[in-house]
Formats: structure tokens, C-alpha cells, sequence
């Protein structure tokens, strides 16, 4: 369960009992996670809205879908 809450995102995550407090990178690279985006589309968008290199925004990208994973929010299919 997501929420936006004065421009961040909120994930409530009953199994785990947690709630995670997204900022608003992190909430702009979650918002974009619709099974359709790829990881460079992802950190087009994050250039697109933050003063960040495409270098940079595909590390964070790549780091913070990683990150998503790991805490059991984001399920990443290898093709």
C-alpha cells in the first residue's frame, strides 16, 4: 500500500510490519516502477525532473531498485 504524502511516498508493508519513507528521488524512480519502464527510461525521468548527470541517475537507479529489492518491495524479472 502506497501513499503521497506532501510529495513523498509512503509504503506501508503489512508482512514485514514496516512503513518506508520515501524522498523524493527515491519516490520518482518507485512511481516509475510499472513493469513497462526500463532502468534507462527510469533515469531519463530522473534527469529530466533533478539537477543529476545520467551517470548519476543511472547509479541511483540501479541502486535504489536494488535496494528495493532487497527489503522485499519490488520483484526484478532477469530476462
Amino acid at each position: 500500500m502506497t501513499r503521497l504524502i506532501e510529495g513523498e511516498t509512503v509504503i506501508l508493508d503489512r508482512e514485514a510490519g514496516k512503513v518506508h519513507q520515501l524522498n523524493p528521488v527515491a519516490s520518482c524512480i518507485w512511481n516509475s516502477c510499472d513493469g513497462s519502464s526500463s532502468v534507462d527510461s527510469i533515469a531519463e525521468r530522473l534527469v529530466a525532473s533533478f539537477d543529476v548527470t545520467p551517470e548519476t541517475a543511472l547509479r541511483d537507479v540501479e541502486a535504489m531498485l536494488q535496494e528495493f529489492q532487497g527489503l522485499g518491495l519490488l520483484h526484478i524479472e532477469q530476462k
